[in-house]
């Protein structure tokens, strides 16, 4: 059984201290596509997962249908409005000094009085563009004839465009995402904010999702859930591999002024695809953390994700059974007709309908 470890040399919020654990359990298996649920981890979403969870909503056919057939769509970490959300960064400069001196015991490219210019830029402490790496190795390149300096220069910009790469398909071909919001707001202006950032601009509608049953030991699998098929011949999700892949997906957002970076050493092992068991677990963790670390302004949102192994949600058209709404609120500029077929819906499904801020 995995405990969780804390780091006892600074603070940590229980949000990372559970991230730096969760990625992957003793095994090594990745928990968001496996079939068991760690205890520990149990426990403590138990104690912190909000009861309810709300879910904003643009006014589409789509959108509606799926609420109708109690239905979840997981998105590409791409579609999302911040750019910067779920992006794993490096420093492009940091990278290629690194791996330009370590070519230096590869090959003769280099004069020595061109390694002597490139060491110092190590140990500047000028942040002057003009004594950094990239413009003294341009200079190099610019002022030499040497056709291998330019065939390195290529193969350094090759590498760094294959970490981008790298890191691209590690979060967009691994995950499919469900963004919720706990709605713990203190302010009317955030509730607006959320209206017109996600429901088009108040025109929309959001649904209340009780997922208390998801951690009542007292519900069988089978009362919420049914045998949904992965649309092959005999291969279906199970009603418990549901349930488990919910609670060992729902995930909090960590909010930080700082952004998840992955270190040179780990970039150049990439690079040369040299990563020992080791540093493809750090990557991992890291790239964990770019999905569920965003940046401080957006820290109203209060936000929690459900996180979907690409290759199940895949298989599903990237939609899961959610079974758990408990209510409807349609935006204030909804149009009749949008009222008129999202009350039919809560009929539907047995649940209230309000037009009005929650």
């Amino acid at each position: 059984m995995i405990k969780l470890k804390y780091c006892k040399s600074q603070k940590m919020s229980w949000q990372y201290a559970l991230a730096n654990n969760i990625f992957f359990d003793e095994d090594g298996e990745d928990l968001f596509s496996c079939k068991k649920m760690n205890d520990n981890f149990y426990e403590l979403k138990r104690k912190k997962l909000p009861l309810n969870l709300y879910k904003f909503y643009s006014p589409t056919i789509e959108n509606i249908s799926d609420v109708q057939n109690r239905l979840l769509w997981l998105a590409s970490p791409d579609t999302f409005n911040d750019p910067y959300d779920c992006k794993l960064f490096f420093d492009i400069s940091s990278f290629e000094q690194y791996y330009t001196i370590r070519s230096f015991k590869n090959n003769h490219i280099f004069s020595e009085e061109e390694k002597d210019v490139i060491y110092k830029t190590l140990s500047t402490k000028s942040h002057s563009y003009f004594e950094s790496f990239p413009y003294k190795f341009r200079q190099i390149v610019e002022n030499s004839n040497n056709e291998s300096l330019l065939a390195f220069q290529k193969e350094l910009w090759t590498n760094t465009s294959n970490i981008y790469k790298y890191i691209k398909n590690l979060i967009s071909d691994k995950y499919r995402i469900a963004c919720f919001s706990a709605y713990m707001w203190n302010s009317k202006e955030y509730e607006q904010l959320m209206w017109a950032h996600y429901a088009q601009s108040h025109r929309g509608f959001c649904v209340e999702y009780d997922i208390s049953p998801l951690f009542n030991d007292n519900i069988k699998d089978e009362d919420f859930f049914n045998i949904y098929s992965l649309g092959k011949a005999n291969e279906y999700l199970l009603p418990s591999e549901q349930r488990t892949l919910m609670m060992n997906g729902f995930f909090p957002v960590h909010y930080s002024s700082k952004r998840i970076e992955l270190s040179k050493t780990l970039c150049y092992a990439i690079s040369n695809n040299l990563c020992n068991k080791k540093q493809r677990h750090d990557i991992n963790v890291k790239v964990f953390r770019s999905i569920v670390t965003k940046t401080l302004p957006w820290k109203y949102e209060q936000e929690w994700r459900l996180i979907v192994d690409s290759k199940i949600s895949h298989k599903v058209n990237h939609k899961i059974p959610f079974p758990f709404a408990k209510r409807i609120i349609v935006g204030v500029k909804a149009s009749d007709e949008l009222l008129r077929i999202l009350s039919d819906t809560a009929s539907l499904l047995n649940i209230k309908i309000e037009k009005k801020y929650i």
